[in-house]
C-alpha cells in the first residue's frame, strides 16, 4: 500500500521480499487488523472492510480460516515486510500454518495439544448451549465510534454503556475459528495457561513447551533491539505500542520499565485483548496477573487500565528471598472474551 483510500482508490507497489514466518510471529509482516474502520489513521484498515474481508456473501462466521487467510493474501500490505511493526492478522496466519503443518483444524489442534493437557475445560472457539447462560455480554461507551481508533484520543465519551450485539461466531454452527480473537475462556482456565508459561512450559506434570522455547518466545525479536514505538508504522491502536517495550514471538516484552512509564520489571511479557482484558507474567517476581473485563474499544487516554492495574499490583509486592514461596491462586469468574 502506497497511498489512497477505499473510496477514491489506492495505489500499491510490489513487495521487495516475501513474508517470512518470523515476521508473522513478530507482527512485522505488514498485515493490519481492520480496527480503524473509517480509515482515520490507517487507510488499509478501511480497505480491508471495503474489499469484503469481514463480510463475504455467505457470512463472516461461516467462512473457514483457510478461506479467510486466502482472502487476506489478496489484499495489500501496510508496509514492506520486515520494515516496521504493526499489530495485525498475523495470529490468524499462524493458525493457518498450524493447520497446514499438522494436518488438523486449528480448533482440534488447540484442544488436543493445549486445552486438554492443561485441563482448560471452559476454553474453546464455540460456547456450548449448555454453557450459554454463563457467557458474559460485552459493552462499549454510548456515542463512541465502533473501532479501536479515535479521531481525538482522550476525548472519548466518559459516561454511559450499552451492550454490543453479535456473538454469533461463538455459537454452534460457526465455521470461523479465529486464533487471534475467537476464543472464550474463564479466569481459572486462563490462569492455568499463564502459570504454565511462568513455570517454563509445564503445569501439573504436563509439558506444553520447553523452558528454552519460552525464553526464546519472550526475547525481543525486533531488529537492533528496538521497541515497538520506534518501529510502529502508524499511530495505531491506543494502548498497543509502548516505548520501552519490544516484541517477542507473540508477546510484548519489557526492555526498559522507565521508558514505559509504568511500574514493571525487565523481561516482563504481556498482551491484552479488545475487550480491555490484560495479562502479564513477571518472571523476576514469580508473578502472573490476569484482568478480565467486557469493555470494548476503550480509549487508553481516558481509562489507562494497564497502568492503573500495574500500580495496584506492584504496590503489594515486597521482596522475598525465595520467590518460589509466592503463591498464585486462581480467581473464579464467568466466561470472558480473550
Amino acid at each position: 500500500f502506497v497511498e489512497g483510500n477505499a473510496v477514491d482508490g489506492y495505489k500499491t507497489e510490489p513487495c521487495k521480499k516475501s513474508i517470512t514466518i518470523h515476521q508473522v510471529l513478530t507482527h512485522t509482516s505488514g498485515l493490519t487488523y481492520g480496527f480503524d474502520m473509517a480509515g482515520i489513521q490507517n487507510k488499509l484498515d478501511q480497505i480491508y472492510h471495503a474489499e469484503g474481508l469481514y463480510a463475504p456473501k455467505e457470512g463472516h462466521d461461516m467462512r473457514p480460516l483457510a478461506e479467510f487467510v486466502d482472502k487476506l493474501a489478496e489484499l495489500p500490505l501496510l508496509f514492506q515486510p520486515g520494515s516496521a511493526w504493526n499489530y495485525g492478522f498475523n495470529v490468524e496466519v499462524v493458525g493457518r500454518l498450524v493447520e497446514v503443518i499438522s494436518g488438523m483444524p486449528i480448533d482440534e489442534f488447540m484442544k488436543e495439544y493445549i486445552f486438554k493437557p492443561l485441563r482448560m475445560v471452559d476454553t474453546s472457539f464455540i460456547v456450548p448451549n449448555t454453557k450459554m447462560h454463563r457467557f458474559a455480554k460485552f459493552y462499549m461507551r454510548k456515542g463512541a465510534p465502533k473501532g479501536m481508533i479515535t479521531a481525538n484520543p482522550g476525548q472519548s465519551p466518559r459516561t454511559g454503556l450499552h451492550p454490543l450485539r453479535g456473538g454469533s461466531k461463538w455459537l454452534s454452527g460457526s465455521k470461523f475459528f479465529e486464533p487471534g480473537g475467537g476464543l472464550v475462556s474463564t479466569v481459572p482456565d486462563y490462569y492455568r495457561f499463564t502459570q504454565m508459561l511462568l513455570n517454563g512450559g509445564e503445569l501439573d506434570g504436563k509439558r506444553i513447551l520447553s523452558a528454552k522455547t519460552i525464553d526464546w518466545m519472550t526475547t525481543n525479536h525486533l531488529p537492533a533491539n528496538r521497541d515497538m514505538a520506534e518501529m510502529q508504522e502508524l499511530g495505531g491502536y491506543g494502548e498497543v505500542a509502548k516505548s520501552g517495550q519490544g516484541f517477542g514471538l507473540g508477546f510484548s516484552v519489557t526492555l526498559d520499565p522507565a521508558k514505559t512509564q509504568q511500574i514493571s520489571s525487565i523481561g516482563q511479557y504481556s498482551w491484552g485483548g479488545a475487550a480491555s482484558t490484560i495479562f502479564w507474567n513477571d518472571p523476576i517476581e514469580n508473578l502472573t496477573v490476569i484482568f478480565f473485563t467486557q469493555f470494548m474499544y476503550r480509549d487508553d487516554f481516558v481509562l489507562p487500565l494497564r497502568a492503573q492495574l500495574g500500580s495496584l499490583v506492584y504496590a503489594c509486592v515486597n521482596r522475598n528471598p525465595n520467590p518460589g514461596l509466592r503463591a498464585n491462586h486462581p480467581i473464579h469468574s464467568h466466561h470472558s472474551r480473550l
